[in-house]
């Protein structure tokens, strides 16, 4: 191995600790993490909490207002989905109309 990628790793290596990656110096700040009674969507204290089978705790009105939003952005996706599949067959006899006249004109 030639002495030059030693020293390449050898600095990367230093770098990384100097900056305490991968080490238990660093550490997360507080408001890195949620209280035990706050909601894992809007990181408020719960009302009327609902908990999953995996332990994670959600308010119920911001599931309901998840699944709502969800809803609406579906029924969007779907509107404008149904909305080109209702331009291909004109866009597709546009371009037949177009290869005819092509056809006729070399004709």
């Amino acid at each position: 191995i030639s002495c030059t990628c030693l020293t390449v790793y050898h600095e990367r290596n230093k770098e990384k600790n100097s900056q305490g990656y991968g080490t238990t110096k660093q550490r997360l700040g507080a408001d890195s993490f949620k209280d035990w009674d706050c909601c894992s969507l809007t990181l408020q204290p719960c009302k009327e909490p609902v908990v999953t089978p995996q332990g994670v705790l959600y308010e119920k009105e911001a599931v309901y207002n998840f699944i709502l939003k969800e809803k609406q952005r579906i029924a969007s996706e779907m509107r404008k989905w149904e909305a080109m599949q209702a331009e291909k067959p004109i866009k597709e006899s546009m371009k037949r109309k177009a290869e005819e006249e092509e056809k006729a004109k070399k004709f």
